[in-house]
């Protein structure tokens, strides 16, 4: 009897190697929100779309550890029924320590609290991540240990019961092919002297046809005994095999294969259970679009009253240029933006589409800069170059130092980075991406600082040379109105840069 399939199958059962830590995510990156939304809405707001949009982004974290819970857990009890033990991985904990980050998420009293909860869900995400990857890795070295132990101490007993049965067997078939043979023997014997041959010739042609059918007769028996010894034996080997192990033949198969495809098993669980969380991404576009047409709603009001402000000088600057709109003219323009936008809008949460979300968030920003540039070429067409340096030296005079003083503050902070990016030269850590990412924002603010730095230089160049009598130019005009846009800009941008910086500082200053 061949006990290979046997071993096979022992093998493949009991050797199975776990590989679920590929199925354990979680974001690795902030929920985004736009700073136009952010700077304009309560910070209650802030904090409940905020906390809708961690809840979603961290379903499949959740969904990952459920389903860790449901299909690894009573797997490796499974497999301790058949004496291979394994440390258990603690979902329950996990989830608990996961669910009360998460809380502080949704429960932080503002904005930045409330980032910083979700930042540290995140870098617990991902020790969690780690944890049960080493987990994963030992309980593969486990299991291929307990399966080969199993395996040599169950195969040592198959093969010496083998031996035996296998000459009580041989010995069986040799004594009953011996009496079938005597029998059918003594049988032709008769048959030879019943038919009286007088010619030797005939006797013998008989004889040696009739041995023939006498073989084919005993082979056919024999085999047919063969074949009932074997499926006797192979029951009995089952049984003892059955309790050696503790589990039936049937059963280890159902083991093995259930080991074999525990990952796809854990993959189908988490596609399902990610489902239940997608009501958070539905509830998270909407709140999102409520407040950003209650944003957009009061951008347009301001903005409104700002161009009905300047109804008067439009009117004045008509006199020169009666292409110039009117204030009217502006508002209707915005208004019809802002509906645009609104229906970018609503298809975006509808179809669950964030980036066409931020992207209409970004095109209404464009389209307002816009307008205000183009009003205040109109606007400016009633002022001669005398009267917009008169405007704009006193306001460079007065930025000019800060946006020094910003610069210098940017090369000192990339200098710091500088230290902790040589640092991740030497060796990994989970900061360091996020050194990389901020050491670049703050690179591009220095190019853009420096440009703003240029471009008041040379305002105050053009100005120097400016008289009462000298005409307004297309190419002096541009270049104000770019120096008036940069300002604001800038000091936005620099301001969410510092912020960024605060918050992200405490966690490269980890980096060794």
């Amino acid at each position: 009897m061949a006990t290979g399939n046997f071993n096979k199958l022992l093998v493949s059962s009991l050797t199975a190697l776990f590989i679920f830590s590929g199925c354990f995510v979680f974001a690795e990156e902030l929920p985004q929100l736009s700073q136009e939304v952010v700077s304009a809405v309560p910070q209650e707001d802030l904090v409940e779309v905020f906390c809708l949009m961690t809840k979603w982004k961290s379903g499949e974290f959740f969904a990952a550890l459920d389903s860790l819970n449901e299909v690894l857990i009573p797997a490796l009890a499974e497999l301790k029924a058949v004496n291979i033990q394994s440390a258990r991985p603690d979902i329950a904990g996990i989830k608990a320590g996961a669910q009360q980050r998460l809380e502080a998420v949704c429960s932080a009293s503002n904005y930045e609290d409330a980032r910083s909860a979700a930042q540290t869900l995140i870098d617990f995400g991902a020790s969690s991540r780690n944890e049960l990857m080493s987990l994963n890795s030992s309980l593969g070295t486990n299991l291929r240990t307990a399966g080969q132990e199993m395996r040599d101490r169950v195969k040592g007993e198959i093969d010496a019961w083998v031996a035996q049965e296998k000459t009580a067997i041989e010995q069986e078939l040799q004594i009953e092919a011996d009496r079938l043979g005597d029998q059918l023997k003594t049988q032709l014997e008769s048959e030879m002297s019943a038919k009286g041959f007088t010619k030797k010739a005939e006797a013998d042609s008989y004889a040696q046809m009739r041995a023939q059918q006498i073989k084919t007769t005993i082979d056919a028996q024999m085999q047919t005994l063969a074949e009932q010894k074997k499926a006797q034996a192979q029951q009995r080997l089952n049984e003892r095999v059955s309790g050696s192990l503790g589990i039936d033949i049937e059963g280890l198969q159902a083991l093995g294969e259930k080991m074999e495809n525990i990952e796809s098993l854990i993959q189908s669980s988490i596609a399902a259970k990610k489902e239940a969380y997608d009501k958070y991404r539905v509830q998270a576009m909407a709140k999102r679009a409520e407040l950003i047409a209650a944003v957009l709603d009061q951008k347009i009001s301001d903005a409104a009253a700002q161009i009905m402000a300047q109804d008067k000088f439009l009117k004045e600057a008509k006199l020169n240029d009666p292409t110039i709109k009117s204030a009217q003219d502006y508002i209707d323009e915005l208004e019809a933006d802002k509906m645009v936008l609104i229906g970018k809008i609503n298809i975006a949460v509808d179809s669950g589409d964030e980036v066409s979300l931020n992207n209409a968030i970004a095109e209404m920003k464009d389209k307002w800069l816009g307008i205000r540039e183009k009003l205040e070429q109109d606007l400016a067409k009633r002022q001669s170059p005398s009267e917009i340096c008169s405007q704009a030296l006193p306001s460079i005079t007065q930025a000019k130092p800060q946006v020094i003083n910003g610069l210098n503050q940017i090369k000192a902070a990339l200098q710091e980075i500088e230290l902790k990016k040589q640092a991740c030269a030497r060796g990994e850590h989970p900061a360091c991406v996020k050194a990389q990412a901020l050491y670049d924002q703050i690179l591009s603010a220095q190019v853009k600082t420096e440009a703003l730095l240029k471009n008041m230089e040379s305002a105050e160049t053009q100005c120097s040379g400016v008289a009462s009598d000298t005409q307004l130019t297309a190419e002096f005009l541009g270049s104000m109105i770019d120096l008036r846009n940069q300002g604001p800009q800038w000091q936005k941008e620099i301001m969410i840069l510092k912020d960024q910086w605060l918050l992200d500082k405490s966690v490269i200053e980890k980096i060794k």
